[in-house]
């Protein structure tokens, strides 16, 4: 039943005839019953890599199974060509055969490797018996500090690898040796350099106290030494770490003397200095006020102040403040009085010139021009007197053009010398008129 249920879901895939399944379920059958035959070797069991018996037994089946495997094959094999020489007759049988054979191939491969597994278990126990001693030797090796892959270990009997082991032993118990008898050498060495470098030191140390006993003096005196550093001066020494106290003394003395002098200077010229601003102060607070410089003195009008005086620590320009105010002020007055004369002048000049002007045109003016007259004023009556003026020239000249006649004309019978007469007068006439448009028209 179990088979049925396992191959007819693939014989109805595949499209196997119905009264052809009992042949492919009778092949089944044998086949089933062959793998329970299998199932039963599974209870063989291989105690250690020593049962020799037990690793036979499984061996043989593991044989056995193959060869029925190979046979199964075959038949399988030998079916499928039948049924490939009528590929078009059996194509159907051919691929249920198909699956029959992949089947059996499948559970028979799964059942010898289970049984090859057990009937090599001498094989992996000895596999693993060389890689233990192999990593032995590695370690052995690599304990005296060589390179175990320089030796081909795993091809090695034991005597050989003793001997190479016994060779490598005594190599480093001699470099050991070697090794030991430096170290005491360098030993030796180290504490006869260690002696010489305290000897140098006890001598340093003795040089340099001395030394620092120069360094500390000579810091002094350049610390004593350096306010007077900048001083220029003739017989100015230097001084070393070798300098003695005696020279040292002299030298000393020379840059205080020097500094004496330089100090006396620098006050002179302070004062100098200072007199110099007072006077350039005083200059400045003259020009303020308004004086001028000329010759040896600071002018102003009337005003004479020496320049020497200007030098004296009692001058101040503030004691001529007054006199230079009330300068300016009379100066200011005087310019105001000449500016009020010249307005009074300018203003007399301008009314005598409106006054003949006036009397020119008299006529025309409707009232009497003064000296209050302002400009607008003026230039309002002038306007007006202007037109009058204009207007009454106009009508003369009109009436002077009015008053223009042709004597009367001499009497001829002659038609030309009539239209020539005739032509004078027109003329004439039209001139007049010409004239009072061209009058009217200005």
């Amino acid at each position: 039943m179990e088979n049925n249920n396992i191959l007819l879901p693939a014989l109805k895939e595949a499209g196997v005839p119905q009264e052809k399944h009992a042949y492919f379920l009778g092949m089944l059958e044998a086949y089933t019953n062959k793998v329970e035959e299998w199932n039963v070797l599974e209870s063989i069991q291989v105690a250690d890599h020593t049962d020799e018996k037990a690793m036979k037994i499984a061996d043989e089946h593991r044989l056995k199974i193959k060869r029925e495997r190979l046979e199964a094959e075959k038949f399988i094999k030998s079916k499928r060509e039948e049924v490939q020489s009528k590929m078009q007759e059996f194509t159907t049988e051919d691929k249920a055969l198909l699956k029959i054979g992949q089947h059996f191939e499948r559970v028979a491969k799964s059942k010898e490797e289970s049984l090859e597994f057990k009937a090599k278990t001498k094989e992996r126990w000895l596999a693993e018996e060389r890689q233990k001693t192999l990593n032995a030797r590695k370690s052995a090796i690599e304990a005296l500090g060589f390179d175990p892959d320089s030796f081909p270990l795993s091809s090695m009997d034991e005597q050989g690898f003793q001997t190479i082991f016994d060779g490598l032993k005594a190599k480093k118990a001699a470099d050991e040796k070697a090794a030991e008898d430096a170290r005491l050498a360098e030993e030796v060495r180290l504490r006869e350099q260690f002696e010489e470098e305290e000897r140098q030191r006890i001598i340093r140390e003795e040089q340099e106290k001395i030394q620092a006993e120069k360094d500390k003096i000579f810091q002094s005196r350049r610390e004593e030494m350096s306010q007077y550093f900048a001083l220029q001066y003739d017989g100015k020494g230097t001084i070393t770490k070798e300098t003695s106290e005696e020279d040292y003394q002299k030298v000393l003395a020379n840059a205080k003397l020097a500094a004496q002098k330089a100090e006396q200077e620098r006050l002179h010229l302070i004062e100098q200095q200072r007199k110099t601003d007072l006077f350039n102060k005083n200059k400045s607070d003259m020009f303020r006020l308004g004086f001028s410089f000329q010759g040896d003195y600071f002018v102003f009008q009337e005003l004479r102040v020496p320049e020497s005086s200007l030098r004296h620590e009692t001058f101040t320009a503030t004691a001529y403040e007054k006199q230079v105010a009330d300068i300016k002020k009379r100066i200011d007055e005087e310019r105001e009085q000449q500016r009020l004369e010249l307005l009074a002048k300018e203003k007399k000049e301008i009314f005598n010139q409106r006054k003949i002007i006036f009397l020119e045109m008299k006529d025309y003016f409707d009232e009497e021009v003064t000296e209050e007259t302002t400009q607008t004023e003026w230039e309002g009556m002038l306007a007006i007197a202007t037109e009058k003026a204009e207007a009454d020239k106009k009508k003369t000249i009109l009436a002077w053009v009015d008053s223009f006649r042709l004597p009367e004309a001499p009497h001829t019978e002659n038609e030309e010398e009539k239209v020539w007469i005739q032509e004078i007068e027109t003329k004439f006439e039209s001139f007049k008129t010409w004239s009072k448009k061209w009058k009217n028209s200005k």
